[in-house]
């Protein structure tokens, strides 16, 4: 038989093999594991409901109340909110979460719940369910919240108006071991000179307050030794015994309440509150000092 010719051999393509994708390997990990179907975590989800519905159900609340009713032992420095009191052997030192926790070790709670051994469960049932929480006296009572007064706003004076007798120097004598003191600033200014009565005689029979300041300076190398020791406590027991003489003022000053007392001095940084408002004001507050005295003694 003869061969053929190329041209009589009908053209076909070539035949080529399927291209295989190479199958590559996954280099992500593998899943990890739901622990909470492992042991121990298996048997915390079991329990979660019951723990649950035993922190909110109502005999456990007043289980609670009841036991936060019972008078507590003697009032610690920092107080007994969060403490515990117990009569077993130790300290206890679980306190206001006690009752939400399924963790307790008590032979009572024992058979109500269960600890794991590796997890503690603990629920803390909504803010809503918790019950108010009283602190109480050591005999059972509780304690009375004291309303804490306004002490307002702060009462401002000079030597004008009608709290101008406030000043030391304001025209109210004062009666001192029965010799009378045209002011309350004489008798302080002879308080200076305890051990030279012939210089206090002087300075009060000096009854012009502005010729008596420059008197009272010329005696200056005869000032009683211990005089920057004292004279804030001098101030205090002659104001005392000024308002306590002129039942007018003592009204006045009882009237201010619990409001504080400025000496409106701009020149005074320290008897008044000064230019900036920011002086040490010790008048006002020798003023105030006198106040709570009186009240204390009863004046009304």
């Amino acid at each position: 038989m003869p061969e053929p010719y190329l041209s009589d051999v009908p053209f076909r393509p070539p035949t080529v093999p399927p291209i295989r994708m190479a199958t590559r390997r996954n280099p992500l990990p593998s899943p990890p594991r739901d622990i909470w179907d492992t042991t121990p975590y298996r048997q915390v989800l079991q329990e979660l409901p019951k723990d649950i519905n035993l922190s909110l159900n109502v005999e456990h609340m007043e289980e609670m109340e009841n036991m936060l009713a019972q008078p507590a032992g003697p009032v610690s420095r920092l107080g007994n909110l969060f403490g515990s009191s117990s009569k077993r052997k130790g300290k206890s030192r679980k306190g206001l979460f006690r009752a939400f926790s399924t963790s307790g070790s008590d032979s009572e709670s024992g058979s109500r719940h269960h600890r794991s051994n590796t997890v503690t469960s603990f629920v803390i049932p909504p803010t809503a369910a918790m019950p108010q929480i009283n602190t109480y006296t050591g005999s059972g009572a509780p304690l009375q919240t004291m309303p804490v007064p306004d002490r307002g706003r702060p009462v401002k004076f000079d030597h004008t108006g009608e709290l101008c007798g406030f000043v030391n120097h304001s025209q109210h004598r004062v009666l001192y071991k029965n010799k009378m003191y045209p002011t309350a600033m004489h008798l302080l200014e002879a308080m200076k000179f305890t051990e030279h009565p012939n210089l206090q005689e002087r300075i009060r029979k000096c009854t012009d307050v502005g010729d008596m300041y420059p008197l009272s300076a010329s005696f200056q190398d005869h000032v009683r030794p211990d005089w920057g020791q004292v004279f804030l406590k001098t101030m205090e027991d002659v104001l005392y015994i000024k308002f306590k003489q002129h039942p007018s003022l003592r009204t006045l000053l009882l009237r201010t309440g619990l409001a504080d007392i400025v000496y409106a001095d701009a020149n005074d940084s320290y008897w008044g509150h000064g230019p900036l408002g920011e002086g040490a004001n010790e008048l006002g507050k020798a003023l105030m000092r006198v106040r709570d005295k009186l009240r204390a003694e009863g004046e009304i």
